[in-house]
């Protein structure tokens, strides 16, 4: 799911159930998509099984691709360093 920006954004595009095409490359909340908390914590469940550790809440409190994208890339490096 973290490969590359694309393929996140597909995982998510498929998570709120909607086009890749209306998903690419925006830059606001999600919620315009209709994300709610049930999706938002399926999500977590599917990064735990790859080995991110991330909360509801760190993923609740601001709802835009590009700044989960940052922040699971951040929690992705760590876990590397860790396993190292």
């Amino acid at each position: 799911m973290l490969a590359s920006y694309q393929e996140f954004e597909a995982a998510i595009a498929e998570l709120l159930d909607v086009d890749l095409e209306d998903l690419a490359g925006y830059e606001d909340s999600l919620l315009d998509f209709g994300l709610d908390s049930v999706q938002i914590m399926s999500l977590v469940g599917k990064l735990e099984l790859q080995g991110i550790q991330v909360s509801f809440i760190e993923l609740a409190a601001n709802v835009e691709l590009s700044t989960w994208w940052n922040l699971l890339s951040k929690k992705k490096e760590n876990n590397s360093g860790e396993a190292a």
